[in-house]
């Protein structure tokens, strides 16, 4: 029995040694891109794109979904929508860079959605479009800021497996479904007609 349990702590010791290992060097690999910002006692990571000097659209807002992070977003939509519109891309609490925060802070949707409101509102965002994909989905409908305002609009975009067929990511074709992004963001069509 003690044989037993002294396995069991080995192997646990090992996992934990090689979990902490994994994760010092993704964190070498993958390092902060953005800037941060403390709201609600919890610090997020984000990268804030400024738009063109005449730009007069809403600022387009992207929240990655569940064991992500901004970067799963950035990298496919920011050559896209670069110089059309202000971007914002975050790592939502607890994901990515961003810490996840003070207990009771960023447990719900709910929660999490008025911590990216506060983030909003940091910023000083009073127009925004949201992009989420489906695991983030529960957040935008949630989101509230300055004075109750409600997101512009909302886009919620096919799960990352189904979007090069949407977007062209690097390495793919375009697709005829690619015209999915300008019914969405009809400001930025950027698909060739098919």
């Amino acid at each position: 029995m003690q044989s037993v349990l002294l396995a069991a702590a080995a192997v646990l010791a090992t996992l934990f040694f090689l979990t902490r290992v994994g994760a010092a060097w993704i964190a070498r690999r993958f390092p902060p891109v953005g800037h941060f910002a403390t709201v609600r006692g919890t610090r997020l990571h984000y990268v804030h794109v400024p738009g063109p000097a005449d730009g007069n659209l809403p600022v387009v807002v992207f929240i990655h979904g569940a064991s992500s992070n901004l970067r799963d977003q950035m990298v496919p939509f920011l050559p896209v929508f670069r110089g059309k519109a202000e971007l914002l891309f975050m790592d939502r609490p607890g994901l990515g860079w961003s810490e996840r925060g003070p207990r009771g802070t960023n447990h719900t949707p709910t929660e999490q959605a008025q911590t990216i409101a506060a983030l909003l509102e940091h910023l000083e965002i009073d127009r925004a479009v949201i992009v989420a994909i489906p695991l983030a989905a529960r957040l935008p409908p949630r989101l509230r800021w300055r004075n109750r305002r409600k997101p512009r609009g909302l886009c919620f975009l096919p799960p990352l497996r189904t979007l090069g067929r949407v977007l062209p990511l690097p390495g793919t074709t375009r697709s005829r479904r690619c015209r999915c992004s300008a019914s969405c963001l009809p400001s930025f069509s950027h698909c060739p007609a098919a």
